[in-house]
């Protein structure tokens, strides 16, 4: 009459959500368990996408629409917590209509508003709450979170206000308490896993990162909506532990497709740069990483100077070295020759008279001996 531990079913430590998704099924009180066949279904189609996608080596799915979450909004090389995917409302809400019509324009006249409805529903308390969040009232967003959960203790959704309330305070052991309990209400979602992942790498001291690393790559796997997001947490987590060519890596995993790629790109460049060490090869990298995608050209050429100057350093100590830097042999005339050009390239889009003119002393300091 009770599951397996863990520790002794290797199906449930390879696979978390399909543990909490049978444990859930088997709750010994009814009311803990999946309240329909349609929302097992949903969950069960979930849990068995992950399963498929780590199957078949990590390749990203298509793109799944969750009946529960909207989609992650952003791609941003930093994730906050308001950037976590968002609750989609609840059409069978008797107040969902009225919900709708309240205009967010404006977040304070929002929030004012929701105070007078019709009647209080747990659609209600839901559009008070997010607009409390997005208003930085975190009190009144718990209290509307405990108002749905005295209503009803199963309601996973003040669970998921309450970490996002915790996130936006730095709290981040509540947080972690209140997405896990929501991971293992809909153990096929992975809005709960991206939020829970965001919330253990921004642990005190780094501890969770390894958790917060697994729970970043399953998103990545799974969902191609969810890739970019994931793949810029993963990328974080390993350069946060010096791990530069898994952090390059993790950044790989950004689609063309997405509109986190160029930002992507220019992460990893940076870090390729940061990483180098004594090797032309990772600038060679940088500067090819940056070379297709659309930049500010100030900002181009800059990382495009920071890239030539850590060359020349390299092949002044070490002397001349094998392969290119971008477009220029790794040797110190060639990349001084660079160098020069992207100086003087930067000091024409100089904003001052005083910047162009220390850019182009720069220029003439870098540039080769010539007779003229």
């Amino acid at each position: 009459h009770s599951l397996p531990s863990v520790a002794d079913t290797p199906l449930f430590a390879e696979y978390d959500s399909l543990h909490w998704l049978i444990e859930k099924c088997c709750a010994p009180d009814p009311a803990d368990r999946f309240a329909s066949a349609d929302e097992l279904r949903a969950q069960l189609l979930g849990v068995m996408r992950e399963v498929v996608a780590t199957k078949n080596s990590g390749t990203a799915l298509t793109s799944a629409s969750s009946v529960l979450f909207h989609t992650p909004a952003v791609a941003n090389a930093d994730l906050d917590w308001s950037e976590l995917p968002r609750l989609r409302p609840d059409p069978t809400d008797d107040q969902h209509a009225w919900v709708s019509s309240v205009a967010d324009a404006d977040p304070e006249q929002r929030w004012t508003d929701l105070q007078s409805p019709p009647a209080v529903t747990a659609e209600v308390e839901l559009a008070r709450a997010d607009a409390a969040l997005t208003l930085g009232r975190f009190v009144d967003a718990r209290d509307a979170a405990s108002r749905l959960l005295s209503a009803d203790p199963w309601e996973w959704r003040a669970l998921w206000i309450d970490g996002l309330a915790a996130l936006a305070r730095a709290d981040h052991a509540q947080a972690q308490a209140a997405f896990n309990a929501v991971y293992r209400q809909v153990p096929g979602e992975l809005a709960p896993k991206l939020a829970l992942a965001l919330a253990c790498e921004q642990s005190e001291k780094g501890e969770l990162s390894e958790v917060a690393e697994r729970l970043y790559l399953t998103c990545a796997q799974t969902d191609a909506s969810y890739v970019a997001p994931a793949a810029f947490g993963i990328a974080r987590v390993r350069a946060a532990r010096g791990d530069t060519e898994g952090a390059v890596r993790a950044l790989d995993l950004v689609p063309s497709t997405s509109r986190g790629y160029p930002e992507g790109r220019r992460l990893r460049a940076r870090l390729l740069l940061e990483g180098s060490g004594d090797d032309v090869a990772p600038l060679n990298e940088a500067l090819n990483s940056i070379g297709s995608v659309r930049m500010d050209p100030h900002e181009r050429l800059t990382l495009t100077a920071q890239i030539l100057e850590k060359g020349l350093q390299v092949v002044e100590s070490h002397g001349k070295q094998p392969g290119k830097v971008g477009g220029y042999d790794a040797n110190e005339h060639s990349l001084r020759d660079g160098l020069e050009q992207t100086y003087r390239a930067l000091a024409r889009e100089a904003a001052t008279e005083a910047e162009r003119v220390a850019l182009v002393d720069r220029a003439n300091a870098v540039r080769n001996w010539t007779l003229t």
